[in-house]
């Protein structure tokens, strides 16, 4: 799945637009117009941050894993990523790469745990866009 940025700023416009909570305003490290192979996918029907929405991991524009929504794209390519594995944990569902589905796997990157960092620079391989 391929996505194209919109905008990089929960502002207070957008906000009111999709329902998301008037106390967050982040500011994600993306650019508007580039797009953006999506990681994972995972529809919430309820965010405290974001209001209802699916939510889009990617990789921002400095490498990191980022969870952005999924409003924040339009789609350009809606194909699901032959990599993708529907994952269910705790009544959520997801589709992800296997590996990002693991448990603390974006709490083990922040932290710089080698291991996952190597897992992610693999999972970004296979997911990279030419832009």
């Amino acid at each position: 799945m391929i996505v194209r940025c919109k905008f990089r700023e929960l502002t207070d416009a957008v906000a009111a637009t999709y329902g998301a909570s008037p106390l967050s305003r982040p500011i994600f490290q993306i650019s508007a117009g580039k797009t953006y192979s999506v990681i994972s996918i995972s529809p919430m029907c309820k965010n405290p941050v974001y209001g209802p929405c699916t939510m889009l991991a990617i990789a921002d524009d400095a490498g990191r894993l980022a969870f952005v929504p999924l409003y924040f794209f339009e789609i350009e390519d809606g194909s699901p990523s032959e990599y993708w594995k529907s994952i269910e944990e705790d009544g959520f569902v997801s589709f992800s790469h296997p590996e990002l589905g693991e448990r603390f796997f974006a709490d083990d990157l922040s932290e710089g745990d080698p291991e996952v960092v190597a897992k992610w620079e693999k999972i970004k391989s296979l997911f990279k866009t030419d832009n």
